[in-house]
Parts: structure tokens; C-alpha cells; sequence
């Protein structure tokens, strides 16, 4: 399934978990002492940090290596460190990806997904065009 470039569900999945976080900054507060005091708010984003790397680890291959500008392999080594190392997670570096790094990560994601929805309408179309099944 990681070839299947129709399968935009990580994508999906990566937005929603962006959206979390932000909505958890809303919620929460803006502020780095916010954060640093509140567990509730770091567990929130790092389940969400979490749910982000394994929404990449079922990227298809095609979406990765088309958009080498997005660091893939640090967003699943981030996943695999909460994972499995969560005590030697570095609050002042979580703070720092969502507040840096996940607006970017939302910008990125929406734009390849329009690109990925563009091109399976067009081979939609032309699948139609030559009297194939839409």
C-alpha cells in the first residue's frame, strides 16, 4: 500500500494531528511556560507528534520521494523516540517543532495533497477519455 499514490489517509491523518496541536496551543496557551507547566498539554502533542510519525510511516513511497523537502525520516525518528524513549523526550525541543515546525508541516501537507488530488483527477479523466471506468 505505500506505492499507492490514491492513498492520501496518511496525509489526512498528518492534517488532522496538526490541527490538534494547534487547537491545543488555542486551548492551552501560546506561551513556552504554558507548556512547560502543564503535562496535559505535553502529553496532548506528543500523542499528536506521535500519530503524525506513524501517518508517515504509511506514506506511499511516491509522496516521500516526491517531496524530499519535507524531512520524513526525522518526523518517523521523532515518532519512534516517543515511542520508545519517552523519558529522555526534550520538552524545549517539542515545544520548538509544534510551535515552529508543525505550522510549516500543515502548510506542506495541504499543498501535496491538492497536488495528489489534482493527479487523481487527471488520471480520471483520462482513464474516462479513453472509454475506460472513471
Amino acid at each position: 500500500m505505500r506505492d499507492d499514490i490514491a492513498n492520501t489517509s496518511p496525509l489526512k491523518t498528518i492534517l488532522e494531528y496538526c490541527d490538534l496541536i494547534l487547537d491545543a496551543m488555542d486551548f492551552f496557551g501560546h506561551d513556552e511556560e504554558d507548556f512547560f507547566d502543564n503535562r496535559f498539554y505535553q502529553v496532548s502533542c506528543s500523542f499528536s507528534l506521535f500519530q503524525i510519525g506513524e501517518a508517515v510511516k504509511r506514506m506511499p513511497f511516491i509522496v516521500t520521494d516526491d517531496h524530499p523537502d519535507v524531512d520524513w525520516s526525522g518526523i518517523a525518528r521523532l515518532r519512534d523516540i516517543i515511542a520508545h524513549q519517552y523519558e529522555n523526550v526534550e520538552l524545549p525541543i517539542i515545544w520548538s517543532i509544534i510551535t515552529e515546525q508543525i505550522p510549516v508541516l500543515k502548510q506542506q501537507c495541504e499543498k501535496i495533497l491538492r497536488l495528489v488530488e489534482d493527479r487523481k483527477e487527471r488520471e480520471r479523466r483520462k482513464r474516462t477519455a479513453d472509454g475506460g471506468i472513471p
